[in-house]
């Protein structure tokens, strides 16, 4: 997880791949909206979104983009996704806010599209704070033993992180407001298990701690 503070540069790169090239769209973004202005901001969202904006009396353009005390003060890069048609891509944050009590976290979801050669974005998604998600302790996940002997949960959800292990792989997904860890033998895991995808496990619970499963089976949902 790499954090940030919103740059000042300005880049709206036509071919973004990479992390970087995401952070630009969105700093630029962020710049036009701290800055109100409304305008500048549309040569950056997607053309279904200039055309609501277009749509949108003066008087309620500010509030099209939400309030501008919702520009983060720094973020953290969770991951980012670009299809596999290379045409959508997925920037998943953690913003760090401005709040009466001091300091908010929110996670964000920032989507991508490239219309004719160019990249731009869809209005943020705002989630909740991710610290407040039931997790497990930790992601040591002991051997099959320390699992229910019938592999009897079907779960699914987006795959957060992965960490590689010698047997193989724990992958962190989220499901609605939990986050839960499931251990994937080496033979079962795929290339195509990257965070930011959705991925369901036939699993065995962990006998004490509940967010954790040990797979049998793995497909990718998409």
């Amino acid at each position: 997880m790499r954090k940030w503070l919103v740059s000042l540069a300005i880049a709206l790169p036509l071919l973004a791949q990479t992390e970087a090239d995401f952070r630009n769209i969105y700093d630029a973004f962020n710049r036009a909206l701290r800055a109100k202005l409304y305008d500048a901001v549309t040569a950056i969202l997607t053309e279904e979104q200039i055309k609501l904006y277009a749509a949108t009396p003066l008087a309620q353009r500010p509030m099209f983009y939400g309030m501008t005390t919702r520009v983060p003060i720094s973020y953290e890069v969770e991951y980012v996704k670009v299809s596999r048609d290379g045409l959508r891509a997925t920037m998943l944050i953690v913003g760090t806010f401005a709040a009466s009590s001091g300091q908010e976290k929110s996670e964000m979801t920032l989507q991508f599209v490239k219309q004719k050669d160019i990249w731009r974005m869809e209005r943020p998604t705002y989630g909740s704070d991710p610290d407040r998600r039931a997790k497990p302790r930790n992601l040591i996940m002991g051997s099959r033993a320390d699992y229910a002997e019938t592999a009897g949960a079907e779960l699914g959800g987006t795959v957060l992180r992965l960490v590689k292990q010698d047997a193989g792989t724990v992958y962190v997904v989220r499901r609605v407001d939990e986050e839960e860890a499931v251990f994937v033998p080496k033979a079962l895991v795929s290339r195509d298990f990257v965070p930011g995808s959705v991925v369901s496990f036939h699993a065995a619970q962990h006998k004490s701690q509940k967010l954790k499963y040990w797979a049998e089976s793995a497909s990718l949902d998409e």
